[in-house]
């Protein structure tokens, strides 16, 4: 297993219609290619992490790179996984613009108003951190949903 993981700029503003398109389409794609992985996104910027086979992941992450709809995209990590970390979601998403996520998460993480890309280049671990906790919060409030009151 095989995980890599990136950070990149909007080549513009993205409406929500235009961030559900995107979705739509990877989603259906990266079911039929057995990737599984998460993006977040906050004010135009987007940190991914793709897990799948390494044969698989790098050509989709060659298309990723090539996408129009953003620039500046950066690898943080790339390397064998034990693993995947994110099996439930072909592609998880959270956009953090419309979330109060990143006062849970703390400020003394390398956020700030975007998605840092120096700050994970600096510190890739970090952007794991942060894709593993946006993971987290998502099972615990599914969870939480499903308990009866």
């Amino acid at each position: 297993m095989f995980h890599l993981a990136y950070i990149s700029k909007a080549s513009h503003p993205m409406t929500r219609h235009e961030l559900v398109n995107l979705l739509a389409k990877a989603k259906g794609k990266n079911e039929r290619n057995g990737i599984t992985g998460l993006l977040l996104h906050k004010n135009g910027r987007f940190v991914q992490v793709l897990e799948g086979e390494e044969d698989v992941v790098r050509p989709l992450f060659d298309l990723i790179r090539q996408d129009h709809r953003h620039t500046e995209v950066t690898i943080l990590i790339e390397e064998s996984i034990a693993q995947r970390q994110f099996f439930d979601w072909s592609m998880g998403f959270h956009d953090l613009d419309a979330s109060d996520i990143l006062g849970l998460y703390g400020n003394s993480k390398p956020l700030g108003k975007s998605l840092d890309i120096e700050g994970f280049k600096e510190n890739p671990g970090a952007c794991l951190t942060l894709l593993q906790f946006v993971r987290d919060l998502h099972l615990t409030r599914t969870t939480d949903q499903s308990r009866p009151a």
